[in-house]
């Protein structure tokens, strides 16, 4: 069985994929990865090689300031109000839409 695919998020660079993968452009065309087992995907929109990373981050200065969070940071339990009564709930599922009654 293969590695499991992993991305990391580099804390001032591109997206560090590891393991097997398939990328496609808009249009569905592949990119040939050859042998890579691992490739830097840009997130600046600096990279003259789009979609990969060629190191412009560094000369731009660019930062990023995601961080993944705990889980219960993550979901909080506010409910916010819309016109007509709508509310969009939030819990420990995906946020759905509900209609209010009365």
């Amino acid at each position: 069985m293969a590695d499991p695919v992993k991305i990391t998020v580099t804390e001032t660079g591109p997206l560090s994929v590891k393991g097997p993968i398939t990328l496609v452009d808009q249009d569905g065309n592949q990119y040939d990865l050859g042998a890579r087992k691992r490739v830097a995907l840009c997130r600046c929109g600096g990279s003259t090689t789009k979609p990969f990373c060629d190191g412009t981050h560094s000369r731009i200065g660019f930062q990023a300031a995601e961080r993944a969070v705990a889980e219960a940071d993550a979901h909080s339990h506010v409910e916010h109000t819309h016109h007509e009564g709508d509310t969009l709930e939030r819990d420990d599922e995906p946020a759905r839409r509900t209609r209010r009654d009365g």
